[in-house]
C-alpha cells in the first residue's frame, strides 16, 4: 500500500471522476472521509484519497467494526501497511489525555509532543489497538490511570467528562491532527517514552535521564523524550495518519469569532517572525490561510513560511490587518518566480474570497506574500 493522499476538490469534479483519477472506489473515498452523501462535495474541500487494493479495502470493512463493554459507539483503529486511521473516539480520548498532560505554559511544541507520543504508542500495537487502550495501560498517564487518577477513583480515559476539554485543548489538538495528515512530521520521532525528572522518583531517574530524544517545555515543566532499551523493538515504521472525517474533527478555533493564529501556525510548521506580530485575535477564515500556505510552500519545496505581520506594523488606512483578516508572509528568501507560484498556488485551493498578491519592491527585502479575507 502506498502512503494516503489528500486531495482538494475543484471545480466541476465528482467523487466519481476523483475515484477515477486515484484509481480507488467512490466507496473507499466516502467511508475514510464520512462522507453520507455521495453526490455531495463542496470546491475546496480536503478529501483523504486511500491508495488501496479492492482486496485489502474489502478486508478493512470487516475489521473496522469493535465494540467495547459500555462503549458502542467505539470503533477500532486501523493500523496496517502504514496507515494510522483514528476513530471519532480516540480523538477525543488523545483531547482529554492532553487536558490532563500538558503544562500549557510550557509552551505548544509540549502539546505536539504528548500527541506524537500517544500517536506512536496506538501505531506500535504495544499497549492495544485504540487510544483508550494505549492512555488507559496502568501508571503511563498519571490523571488517566495513574496515582493520581486512582486517588479520585478512575482507572480510564471514558470516566473522564468530554466537558473537562478546554477550548484551547480542542483547537491544539484539531489543528496538530490535520497537520500530521496532510504530511507533517512528528516532533518527537518514533520514541514511546516522555517523562518529567522534576516529578519523578530516584529509581525511575537513571532511565529518565537516559532518554535522548527532545526536550519539550521549560523550567520544572519539561518532559524528556527518548525510548526505553526495552521498547526499542516497539517503535513504530513510518505511517500516514488518517483522521475520521475533516467533519468530524471539532474545530472550535473556526466557531468562535476570534482564533489564536501562533497555535495554529505552530501546528502547521509556520514560523512567527517575531513575538510583535500580533495573531491572537485572528478571524477565523485566517486558519485556512495558514494551512494552505504551509501546504503549498511545501508541495514547493520552499522554505518554511513564515508570518511577518498581523495585525501590527504599519499599513494603510482600513486595511485588512487591522480587522484581523490579513496576513503577510516573508517573501525575501525566495526568488520572484517562486513567490509568483507559491501565489498561484494559494490562489487555486483558498477561492475567490481570498485576495492574494506576492508584492514586491524595489528594496528586495520588502517581498512578501499577503493574503487577505475579504468576501465582499
Amino acid at each position: 500500500m502506498s502512503a494516503s493522499l489528500i486531495h482538494i476538490v475543484r471545480l466541476g469534479e465528482t467523487l466519481s471522476s476523483i475515484a477515477r483519477r486515484y484509481q480507488t472506489s467512490i466507496r473507499a473515498i466516502a467511508r475514510y472521509n464520512g462522507l453520507k452523501n455521495v453526490n455531495l462535495i463542496n470546491v475546496g474541500q480536503r478529501l483523504i484519497i486511500p491508495r488501496v487494493s479492492t482486496s485489502h479495502s474489502r478486508g478493512l470493512m470487516n475489521t473496522r467494526q469493535r465494540t467495547q463493554p459500555n462503549r458502542p459507539e467505539a470503533i477500532k483503529t486501523h493500523n496496517a501497511a502504514g496507515i494510522l486511521a483514528l476513530s471519532p473516539i480516540d480523538v477525543i480520548d488523545s483531547k482529554k489525555t492532553l487536558q490532563t498532560e500538558w503544562v500549557q505554559s510550557a509552551g505548544i511544541e509540549q502539546a505536539h509532543g504528548i500527541i506524537d507520543t500517544i500517536l506512536n504508542r496506538t501505531a506500535s500495537r504495544h499497549w492495544g489497538l485504540t487510544v483508550a487502550d494505549v492512555v488507559n495501560s496502568r501508571n503511563q498517564f498519571s490523571d488517566i490511570n495513574g496515582p493520581i487518577s486512582r486517588r479520585s477513583g478512575r482507572n480510564a480515559v471514558s470516566q473522564l467528562p468530554s466537558s473537562i476539554i478546554s477550548r484551547r485543548v480542542h483547537q491544539v489538538v484539531d489543528d496538530y491532527l490535520v497537520a500530521r495528515a496532510t504530511g507533517r512530521g512528528s516532533i518527537v520521532g518514533s520514541h514511546l517514552n516522555y517523562a518529567n525528572p522534576h516529578y519523578s522518583d530516584a529509581k525511575n531517574l537513571e532511565w529518565i535521564n537516559a532518554l535522548d530524544g527532545p526536550r519539550l517545555g521549560k523550567g520544572q515543566a519539561i518532559h524528556y523524550h527518548g525510548t526505553t532499551p526495552s521498547l526499542q523493538r516497539y517503535r513504530p515504521g513510518r505511517f500516514t495518519l488518517v483522521l475520521p472525517s475533516f467533519d468530524t474533527i471539532r474545530q472550535p478555533s473556526t466557531q468562535g469569532r476570534r482564533i489564536d493564529g501562533a497555535a495554529i501556525a505552530a501546528a502547521h510548521g509556520v514560523a512567527v517572525k517575531s513575538a510583535n506580530v500580533r495573531l491572537g485575535q485572528l478571524d477565523p477564515a485566517m486558519a485556512s490561510v495558514i494551512r494552505t500556505v504551509a501546504e503549498v510552500a511545501r508541495e514547493l519545496k520552499l522554505p518554511t513560511p513564515v508570518i511577518t505581520s498581523g495585525n501590527d506594523s504599519r499599513h494603510r488606512a482600513g486595511s485588512m490587518h487591522y480587522a484581523n483578516r490579513a496576513l503577510d508572509f516573508r517573501g525575501n528568501n525566495i526568488s520572484i518566480s517562486q513567490g509568483q507560484a507559491l501565489r498561484q498556488g494559494v490562489t487555486n485551493r483558498l477561492g475567490e474570497n481570498y485576495d492574494v498578491v506576492f508584492e514586491t519592491f524595489s528594496n528586495a527585502t520588502n517581498n512578501h506574500l499577503h493574503i487577505e479575507y475579504d468576501p465582499d
